[in-house]
């Protein structure tokens, strides 16, 4: 029997010869993983071709899915980073990527996939919007539809809620839309409200409404 201890198959570490655990003339050893749990595999899984390359549980499978390459609005994705936790235990891949103003930041591949996150911040800062009245709005939006760890993120992205494409990248489109389409709001009691609430935020489908009529609109929505 070879010694695999400190070897490295895919994202598993050998960290010993696991003497607990043997199943006829099969040898085990016990492996850590990228996304920090460790786990006792066969030495045959591990040497194979195509192989065991990674534990299997539910916290390192974003790893699996390799970015590295890709690109994200102005960000390319360098390489893979690490995972990290969340309050709830559940860990997420993060990766390091190259934004195309120079600038390195390391992200949460969900933000990357779903477009919540497409330059290293410089977009804000280029777009110079930050103090437009429909910033707020414009942040909001995207924050309840991509946020997966925001409190009300099962009412919006949750159940499919998206934001039109052209309008991810950046507020200005939005906007632009907003200010064309709809004009200000006829006065602070209204908000921004999806006509068919089981739809997106797309041209069309967008008016100023009050708190009553945009519960109204939830409820039409849930008796349909």
């Amino acid at each position: 029997m070879n010694d695999l201890t400190g070897m490295v198959f895919g994202d598993l570490t050998v960290m010993s010869y696991d003497t607990n655990k043997k199943s006829g003339n099969h040898h085990y050893w016990k492996c850590l993983c990228k996304c920090g749990k460790e786990k006792s595999i066969r030495e045959h899984h591990l040497k194979k071709e195509n192989g065991v390359k990674t534990c299997g549980s539910g916290e390192c499978r974003g790893v699996r899915k390799n970015l590295a390459g890709m690109r994200f609005g102005k960000l390319q994705v360098v390489e893979y980073s690490h995972n990290s936790g969340s309050e709830k235990g559940k860990k997420f891949p993060y990766w390091k990527c190259l934004c195309d103003c120079g600038t390195y930041k390391v992200i949460r591949g969900h933000s990357l996939t779903t477009g919540y996150i497409k330059s290293c911040g410089c977009l804000r800062e280029t777009h110079k919007m930050s103090n437009h009245w429909l910033y707020q709005t414009w942040l909001g939006m995207m924050y309840r539809c991509y946020n997966q760890d925001g409190k009300d993120f099962k009412y919006w992205g949750g159940r499919g809620i998206s934001v039109f494409e052209e309008w991810t990248n950046s507020p200005e489109p939005f906007i632009d839309w907003v200010e064309n389409n709809l004009g200000e709001k006829p006065d602070k009691s209204y908000s921004l409200d999806r006509i068919d609430n089981n739809s997106g935020y797309f041209p069309g489908n967008l008016r100023w409404a009050t708190a009553k009529q945009q519960l109204n609109n939830r409820r039409c929505s849930k008796q349909v």
